[in-house]
Parts: C-alpha cells; structure tokens; sequence
C-alpha cells in the first residue's frame, strides 16, 4: 500500500471523512490538470487554448477516467506537468528554469507515489525531446533561454535515476582513498578510473539491449493481458499477432494508437444502447479530429512538431505494451487527449470562431 493511501485509511478509521477528504483532493488535482491542459494548449494557440482544454476535459471518456478517485489521475497531472515544460522548451516560449524545474520535481513526485514504472516514460519523453529539438532551428537566444535550461532538468533526471545504466555501460568507478599521517593533515582523495569495455561500441550496446528488452516486455505484457482477458470485445491483439516481426508489430500499432477504438468493437460491448452510442459519437469526432493533426503538421512551423512527435510516441508506446483498447485508452488517457486537443486547435482556426477565453497564468 502506498503512503498516501495509508493516510487516507488512517484519516478513515478515525474520523470518517477519508472520502471528503478524497473528493477534496482530487478535485485539486483535476483543477489543476485542466489549468496544465490550458497553458500546453496556449503555448500553439493563445487564443483557443482555454476552449481546447474545456473540449478535452469534458469530452465523455475524460468524464469516465477523472470522476473516479483512483491513481491514475496522478499520472495524468505528473506527465501534463513534463509535457507542459517539454512544450514550452520545443516552441521557443520563455523559460524560467526554477518554474521548470519545480514543475519537474512536482510531476516525478506524483510518478513514484503512484506508478513508479512510469519513471521510464519520463525519460523517453525528456530523452526524444531532446532529439527531435536538434531538426529545428534554433537561435542563439534559445540556445541560452530554452536548450540550457532543458538540458540541465534531462542531466538531473539521468543522473538520478539511470545513474546504475550509466555506470554499467561506461566502466567508470569512483572510490574514495583517506590517508592520514603525523606529518599530513587527514586528505580525501577521490580517483576515478576508466575501465574499457570488453566491446568498444559500448553504446550500441546498450541500445541493442534497451531493444530487446522493450520488445520482450512488449510480448510478454501482450500475454499477460490476453490470459486475464482473452475474449474482451476491445481486445486488438491475439496470440498470431504477437509472434510477428518487430517492425511489423511497431507498424500495425499506429492505427491503433490514433484511430482508437474500432467502431465495430464498440457493438460488441456488454454495456447499455446509450453508452454505446455515446462512445461511437465520440470515437467518430475524434477520427475527425486526428485527421485535422494532419492538417495541423502540414501548416504549422516546424519549432511546433516535436511536440506532437513526443505525444505520439508516447501514444505508440503505450498501445504496443497493452492488447485492449480500453486499458490503453486508460492509461494513455493523457496522451490522446492531447493529441486531439492539438486537432481541436486546427479546427477551430479553420472555422474562424470568434472565441476568446483566458485564464490568470500561475506557472
């Protein structure tokens, strides 16, 4: 049991208004989600950040995921935290390196008290960021204002928690020597040495075994969730198509990452007509809505598409490691709303609507 969870019992069997107190907290952190969702927003489109946020928010599949006071909600606000400074430091906004890095210290915080694997989607996250900053153009002024300060948050998570990975792959050990003699004052001597790897391309390595371990991961995930499930009606993988080739497997997950879930899947549900046609009205708009991205990545600056890159990549991550599109709508909940939200955005630009809502910023 975690210890936020211990304190909501305790708080229980004591005075009885654990679940006030829950519905107080949560409440918080929604508001406090929605206010994340707006800056993220703002930051490609000041004018429609605010409505993109409420359409997102209110959208029946958020209602679904947010009204039930359950772990995930702080996973939700820990990754719209990293993605609103990895938003802030792809489009060149001004940075401020203590805001930064208190929204960084916020979202890890509420990654480890809640789902501690999540730490190594913040790396791919941090680490892509990164990557795919190097294709647009920076200036000088954001060399200074907005790389340094990124490149500072992604040492710091590197060095705290793959500090081992480091440490493995390079050879290098560091050893603390005291000496102290009559005539010499006690002197600490700190020595580092490196040792050279058996195979020089240590680094290549390293990727090699990150590959085969996510792939692994992957297969045996997949097994897992069609054992506990095998006739879901959302299910999108069967035990043929897990046998196939990486590549193949990374391809096929696309669709299903965007396009989610099937329409036809939705009939098969053991659920009430009206749930059911809920669902199917608000997966067709959100088909629409992936299809303005598009259109959004073909006119929008190249600073900007990164972003979507880094979502997306967390998208196709997320729907290759479960085989149901219900658990992968849950816990990529985060990622698909903000890569419709970016779809709301071209929409509303290609209507024109005169609508402009704005919020106090705080961060």
């Amino acid at each position: 049991m975690k210890p936020y969870s211990k304190f909501f019992y305790y708080i229980q069997e004591v005075s009885g208004i654990s679940i006030y107190l829950s519905i107080i907290v949560f409440s918080i952190l929604n508001t406090f989600l929605f206010y994340l969702l707006v800056e993220i927003f703002s930051i490609f489109d000041k004018r429609y950040g605010v409505i993109a946020a409420l359409f997102v928010v209110f959208s029946p599949s958020s209602i679904y995921f947010l009204l039930p006071m359950y772990k995930d909600q702080l996973g939700y606000v820990a990754f719209a935290s990293i993605l609103l400074i990895v938003a802030r430091f792809i489009s060149g906004a001004q940075t401020n390196i203590l805001k930064s890095l208190l929204l960084y210290c916020f979202g890890i915080f509420f990654i480890i008290i809640s789902r501690e694997a999540y730490v190594n989607y913040v790396s791919f996250i941090l680490f892509l960021s990164l990557f795919l900053s190097l294709f647009s153009k920076p200036s000088r002024q954001f060399f200074f204002k907005n790389f340094t300060p990124f490149l500072f948050i992604v040492l710091v998570h590197t060095l705290y928690f793959h500090s081992d990975v480091i440490k493995s792959y390079t050879g290098v050990t560091t050893s603390s020597e005291v000496t102290t003699s009559s005539e010499v004052t006690t002197s600490s001597e700190v020595t580092t040495s490196s040792v050279a790897p058996e195979d020089s391309n240590s680094l290549l390595h390293m990727v090699y075994d990150k590959y085969n371990w996510f792939f692994d991961r992957v297969e045996m995930r997949k097994k897992e969730n069609l054992r506990a499930a095998p006739d879901s009606a959302l299910n999108y993988d069967s035990y043929e198509s897990i046998k196939d080739p990486d590549i193949i497997v990374v391809v096929s997950h696309i669709s299903k990452a965007i396009f989610t879930p099937y329409i036809d899947q939705i009939s098969g549900m053991n659920t009430n007509s009206f749930i059911k046609i809920v669902f199917i009205v608000e997966t067709i708009v959100n088909y629409i809505l992936a299809v303005f991205v598009v259109l959004y990545i073909m006119k929008s600056k190249l600073h900007c598409l990164p972003f979507i890159g880094v979502v997306f990549g967390c998208m196709l991550i997320t729907s290759m490691l479960d085989s149901n599109f219900g658990t992968y709508m849950r816990h990529a909940h985060i990622f698909i709303e903000l890569f419709i939200g970016i779809g709301v955005l071209m929409a509303l630009n290609m209507f024109k609507l005169d609508i402009n809502i704005s919020i106090k910023k705080v961060f």
